[in-house]
């Protein structure tokens, strides 16, 4: 398994908030340096642990003009084809299926990878930002130490940071609704996902990734199997996270329940009724009013508005000339 540094992992954290806030270009960016450089460390892998035999095969196929430290990623994707490494790093190194790294369309991501380079010439769509970073999702956790966080670090003061952020989204919650919908990109990424939804998902279940999976299978409106693989993600979400965010636990079993499928879910009813017993009032609170975080904001902005006012009021009648 290959390891990842502190900067490359923060990189892959980074992407869901990236795509969440359109940030098409960054996330692409980032997601194309960390693939760039696992295929590198899958290369010195390569030479490092195969026989001699092979290893001078594999030097001897870099270009005369260029170091294997120097090869493009073009380049590198070239070689790899050509020797067939992937398959030879899944049997000889890893000695287990890695079927990310041989089914991923290598020409995509390159094509990704160069618009990236000249962001004024090619700008890069939703559909790119999210093609190449679903590939790195896939092939960091089929490949690296990477895990997917549930979750998400706070500062040392949280609930101000929350505050400020729900102010923010109060305010502009509208217009960015119209914009995310009515986007054509949005619409772009819609279909790629309902056309991938359901694979990417079972492959994230098998890595526990059940956030990733459930954000996965929700883009694939066309799967027949999409209520049950939602209904089994969000209860393996739920006992993941009920430990430490028992809020959403409750919630993620509330989902579960409210999916319109055949089977028994009195199994989900015990589990998020023992839940109950176990949290806090304020907890049990927050878990049945799930818009009371949005609401404290906006009533927060209505005083201050009304304080505004009447200050204001009171500066009239002080001066009134």
């Amino acid at each position: 398994m290959l390891k990842l540094d502190v900067e490359e992992k923060k990189k892959i954290d980074s992407l869901r908030a990236k795509l969440n806030q359109g940030e098409w270009f960054e996330a692409a960016s980032s997601a194309a340096s960390v693939l760039e450089n696992i295929l590198w460390k899958i290369h010195l892998e390569l030479i490092n642990k195969l026989p001699p035999k092979k290893q001078k095969e594999i030097l001897d196929s870099v270009p005369v003009n260029k170091s294997i430290d120097r090869l493009t990623l073009g380049d590198r994707i070239t070689l790899f084809r050509n020797l067939d490494l992937f398959k030879l790093y899944s049997d000889e190194v890893e000695k287990k299926p890695l079927p990310s790294l041989q089914l991923i369309d290598w020409n995509k991501i390159l094509k990704i990878r160069n618009s990236v380079a000249h962001p004024r010439e090619f700008p890069t769509s939703a559909e790119q930002a999210y093609e190449i970073s679903s590939a790195l999702y896939l092939i960091a956790l089929e490949t690296t130490d990477w895990k997917p966080h549930s979750k998400i670090a706070v500062t040392n003061n949280p609930l101000f940071k929350k505050a400020m952020i729900f102010i923010a989204l109060f305010i502009f919650v509208l217009t960015v609704m119209y914009i995310l919908i009515t986007s054509q990109d949005i619409q772009n990424t819609k279909k790629l996902l309902s056309e991938h939804g359901e694979e990417i998902s079972l492959l994230l279940e098998k890595r526990g990734a059940y956030s990733l999976a459930i954000w996965a299978i929700k883009g694939d409106k066309l799967t027949n199997s999409r209520e049950v693989l939602l209904y089994r993600f969000y209860k393996l979400q739920a006992q993941e996270v009920k430990d430490y965010d028992p809020v959403q636990s409750y919630r993620l079993y509330d989902a579960a329940l409210d999916l319109e499928i055949v089977g028994d879910k009195s199994s989900v009813k015990e589990w998020q009724e023992d839940l109950w017993q176990k949290m806090t009032p304020i907890d049990q609170i927050r878990a049945k009013n799930p818009n009371i975080e949005y609401i404290i904001p906006g009533g927060v902005i209505g005083l201050i508005v009304l304080y505004s006012r009447l200050k204001k009021r009171q500066r009239m009648y002080r001066n009134p000339d």
